[in-house]
């Protein structure tokens, strides 16, 4: 996956109309994908490159009469002299809000080859998502949860547009069972916005969810990777729910990949603690509002609060302190359920955010949806095999390679959960989770993690060596 001097990447931006009298892009200082779920209802590009003075002047001339114009983007893998496209798509080039200010002084008029200037790319199913309405439906056939209504949501969409498809990942047993015959959606809210305003105001799990359309997720299946011609990957509808992501995600081993350990820097660790005491109060009352109908209930949570005094003793309090007001719109039992799951997930699951770099690497290898075994020993270096890294943000940066015009690097900036390894944050042995026992990576026959989804044996049975399937203990007796 690494990438040697020898290897790079090639950028082409050429108009959908092809004109012989506007010369080609292909002359970039950088191009990044800006993939970030939750911030953003979908991914984008932000470039700058040398464009041709000729080129330069058609572009603004339409975009000054409001018109946006149609390009081809085209990313092509060097090595060794032979050229693979490994990416495809039309975009809308944009110019940003501040480039008049920015080109002060600048004379687009033929006075120089080329120009430097900053721009957008968009894809334009993603721009005429944004300029149409919303989605309202009434369901006279039955009535559908949350997560089914985005669903449909969805399935019309891709009958609509063209090369989409749609990725949900989440744990099915949290999902909220409150059923409607009818969804409302403002009509400032456009098609874009939709499945955001689903997930905030319908709450299709019982805790919080990321959205992302992303236009640069490269497909890890063998079929998939077939049905994608001349590098025309799909946009990509993705809901991302991290409750029990640890056996909900799939995996994605990159232990045998040496490039990765060599070209990886973590950059930052920001501590996920709940600054305001939000969600921290196992001893709280907790006052829940139905916004619906205006009825309230108060529910306690957690034993009374314990004060540490000065000889490090503990005692109880006759009374409890805190506070917590919750609001719905659906029923009482849902949101009692999303206290406490949200509790259980950012206290219990989610240990820290991690950002990394990954430089001179191919782009395909990190994608949202998975788990990967990031983590090694500090000492010898080697592969621990925890799957307990997963993706919330990705910034694919393609950069130009030592100022040489035309070859390109690759650079990965991520953000990561580090989710709690469960073996040990419980603090008892391993316990095979749902996808292994799926996949079959215990033996069904020996191995002990496997049997009934139970706590392992102290010692392997009859003597046996059995290879742990984390490859990180020689006997069963994981501790």
């Amino acid at each position: 996956m690494a990438e040697t001097k020898s290897t790079f990447y090639s950028l082409l931006l050429t108009r959908t109309q092809p004109n012989k009298d506007l010369p080609e892009i292909s002359d970039f200082a950088y191009l990044i994908f800006i993939r970030q779920p939750g911030a953003k209802q979908a991914s984008y590009i932000i470039a700058q490159a040398n464009i041709p003075t000729a080129t330069l002047v058609m572009i603004e001339s339409e975009i000054s009469a409001g018109s946006f114009p149609d390009y081809q983007l085209q990313i092509r893998h060097v090595k060794n002299d032979n050229e693979n496209l490994i990416y495809s798509a039309y975009v809308k080039f944009i110019l940003p809000k501040n480039y008049n200010q920015n080109k002060a002084g600048t004379t687009v008029k033929g006075t120089s080859p080329t120009i430097p200037v900053q721009f957008l790319l968009v894809n334009p199913v993603i721009w005429d998502m944004n300029t149409n309405n919303s989605f309202n439906r009434t369901f006279n056939d039955k009535k559908y949860t949350a997560l089914e209504i985005l669903e449909l949501y969805l399935s019309e969409l891709i009958m609509k547009k063209s090369k989409i498809s749609s990725w949900i990942i989440g744990d099915r047993t949290t999902t909220n069972k409150t059923l409607y015959n009818q969804i409302v959606i403002p009509s400032t809210i456009t098609e874009l916005q939709v499945p955001e305003y689903i997930i905030g105001a319908y709450k299709p799990y019982s805790t919080p969810s990321l959205w992302l359309f992303d236009n640069f997720t490269f497909p890890f299946d063998d079929s998939e990777k077939k049905a994608i011609k001349n590098g025309e990957l799909p946009l990509m509808g993705i809901l991302l729910n991290f409750y029990n992501a640890l056996e909900n995600f799939t995996k994605q081993d990159i232990s045998k990949d040496a490039d990765i350990k060599q070209f990886t820097t973590l950059l930052k660790i920001i501590p996920y603690s709940d600054t305001l005491s939000f969600l921290s109060k196992p001893n709280a009352v907790v006052s829940f509002k139905n916004t619906t109908n205006m009825t309230q209930v108060t529910q306690l949570f957690g034993n009374l609060p314990k004060v540490t005094l000065t000889d490090n003793t503990k005692e109880t309090q006759s009374q409890r302190v805190t506070s917590l007001e919750i609001e719905y719109t659906d029923n009482l039992e849902e949101a009692e359920k999303r206290i406490v799951d949200c509790v259980d997930l950012m206290q219990k699951q989610i240990n820290q955010i991690e950002i990394y770099e990954t430089i001179n690497t191919s782009p395909e290898w990190l994608q949202f949806g998975y788990l990967y075994n990031l983590e090694r020993d500090k000492k010898t270096g080697n592969n621990l095999n925890r799957y307990i890294h997963t993706p919330i943000s990705i910034f694919n940066i393609f950069l130009r390679q030592e100022q040489t015009i035309g070859k390109m690097e690759h650079i990965i900036k991520y953000a990561m959960l580090r989710l709690n390894d469960k073996a040990i944050a419980s603090g008892r042995e391993w316990i095979c989770d749902k996808s292994e026992q799926l996949n079959g990576t215990c033996n069904k026959t020996d191995c002990p993690h496997y049997k009934n989804h139970t706590k392992i044996l102290t010692e392997c049975p009859d003597n046996k060596d059995i290879q742990c399937p984390y490859n990180k203990f020689k006997h069963a007796k994981c501790k």
